[in-house]
């Protein structure tokens, strides 16, 4: 799958944190340390020169979904649907990102647009924050009201 937090060192988090917290909180904790990695690696370009995050805009953006794709489709039958609908919302809303980009040159300009970028990306690609998930099933009422 995509990278994360060695097994071993995952499985005695979730051994411990199933004895000491509520399974919900539990299941949200080991969500995030499965996406430790991204976060951490996000977190570092955040706050780095326009040039330097520039690079991580583009391996968050474009490099690490499109791994995570191969990686879904890959996957057990059972999971390729899941894992392959949610890079999809990803790519989608992405899509949108690009487009409102394209339409919108004067967002370049803005301070700090890139690590807002960076940061959407982020947001829209982990499972987790189910962000493009949510966008879309936000803007899909918009597109079949204004096509109808």
């Amino acid at each position: 799958g995509c990278p994360s937090l060695p097994q071993p060192l995952l499985a005695s988090l979730s051994l411990a944190c199933k004895l000491l917290l509520p399974q919900q909180l539990v299941d949200a904790l080991m969500q995030a340390a499965t996406e430790g990695s991204v976060l951490i690696g996000a977190a570092l370009f955040l706050v780095t020169p326009y040039s330097i995050s520039r690079i991580g805009f583009v391996f968050f953006s474009l490099a690490y979904p499109l791994r995570c794709s191969v990686d879904a489709l890959d996957s057990a039958p059972e999971a390729v649907l899941v894992r392959t609908q949610v890079m999809l919302r990803y790519w989608m809303a992405y899509c949108l990102l690009l487009g409102l980009l394209w339409l919108i040159p004067l967002i370049a300009w803005l301070p700090f647009s890139t690590q807002l970028q960076l940061l959407f990306v982020v947001w829209a690609q982990l499972p987790y924050f189910r962000a493009a998930t949510r966008l879309l099933y936000m803007l899909t009422p918009l597109a079949r009201r204004s096509s109808g």
